[in-house]
């Protein structure tokens, strides 16, 4: 039997997991039980790096499975000492650790009569008595943009914006205004994500690698609010401007059908409750982006078939503010810029908002 003891993608994790996977190895390799031991996660897909778990598959034979993984935790007591452990629920057997040394060990158990249809594709042999790598069907094609899903996102954005001024000034719960900012630039993340879409195949803790580098540049530029008014005034003014622009050229770009009617009344009811000016960047008549003017505006993936008709409705800023256009566009809560002024980081956002981009 072969045994890859040195994988070259442990390489890219910290040294001090060369001797945890030993370890994981040494116990892996004798015990009968054990069929097939793979990498998974990050290391499979060749997206590992420094902030990497160590994740590993075993294939169990089906009749020693139950007593293999009852009890689960004296086999991994047996590989290395533990701070914290998390068993996975709808996963006998598999759960997610961090040793006393900070290494995060994430063991999925499979039965070998489920490697046909395992969720678990990515992966990567250590070693494999029986040739059941043969068995794993191959990663399914990513999907692309979900134009429904999108239009979820932003309508569920106006609808948590509109709660926003009651939320001020009726029960003035700034804490929970504060965390509606948060839900509000997740959102726009969400957003971005999505349109960019099919993404290559990492974990879930790469977020900054979802965005494109202008995505990025917004996202690091809206300020982080503190739990006074005039500062969650002008963080919710930020992101909002982000996603009423950026976002919907990149919503727009996959072909959705943005939710025009629910921005303008929510923004009229927004800027009204607050006494607030409109926005400057509201829009004021749509555009047709079939014609060759509008064409050197916009993504070139907004003509990749993502649209059925490759033609989209969108909405040109007034002529102060031409149109702008980042590369198609993307889930998690980004907590903004630390340190400085809300007004100073809205600057900056809003700065980077009114160039116009080159795609």
């Amino acid at each position: 039997m072969e045994v890859d003891r040195t994988p070259e993608p442990l390489t890219a994790l910290p040294g001090s997991y060369q001797p945890l996977f030993d370890s994981v190895l040494a116990v892996c390799e004798n015990d009968p039980r054990i069929r097939a031991l793979w990498l998974s996660g990050s290391l499979a897909k060749g997206t590992a790096d420094g902030g990497s778990d160590l994740d590993i598959l075993v294939a169990v034979r089906d009749e020693a499975f139950d007593d293999f993984v009852a009890p689960w935790r004296d086999w991994l007591s047996s590989i290395t000492p533990t701070l914290i452990v998390r068993e996975l629920p709808f996963a006998p057997g598999s759960f997610y650790s961090t040793t006393i040394g900070f290494q995060r060990l994430d063991v999925i158990a499979e039965r070998v009569s489920s490697l046909l249809d395992t969720p678990h594709r990515y992966r990567r042999v250590v070693f494999d008595r029986d040739g059941l790598d043969a068995a794993v069907p191959a990663p399914e094609p990513i999907p692309g943009p979900d134009p429904a899903k999108l239009v979820g996102i932003v309508e569920e954005f106006f609808r948590i914006l509109a709660i926003s001024p009651f939320m001020l000034d009726q029960r003035r719960d700034y804490l929970v205004v504060l965390e509606g900012v948060h839900t509000l630039r997740q959102m726009l993340y969400d957003v971005f994500v999505e349109s960019n879409q099919p993404l290559p195949p990492m974990g879930i803790k790469q977020w900054s690698a979802k965005l494109t580098p202008q995505q990025r540049e917004i996202m690091h530029a809206l300020p982080a609010a503190t739990p006074d008014r005039d500062s969650l005034v002008s963080a919710l003014r930020t992101v909002v401007e982000a996603m009423r622009t950026a976002g919907r050229r990149a919503a727009v770009s996959c072909g959705c059908r943005w939710p025009g009617r629910l921005e303008a009344e929510v923004m009229r009811f927004f800027n009204g409750a607050l006494d607030q000016p409109p926005l400057k960047t509201c829009p004021s008549r749509t555009l047709d982006l079939d014609g060759a003017s509008s064409r050197s505006r916009i993504p070139d993936h907004a003509y990749r078939g993502r649209h059925p008709d490759g033609v989209a409705s969108w909405h040109k800023p007034s002529t102060s503010h031409p149109p702008r256009v980042s590369s198609a566009a993307s889930h998690r809560t980004h907590r903004g810029r630390a340190g400085g002024s809300s007004r100073t980081s809205r600057s900056a956002c809003m700065s980077y908002l009114d160039r116009p981009h080159r795609t």
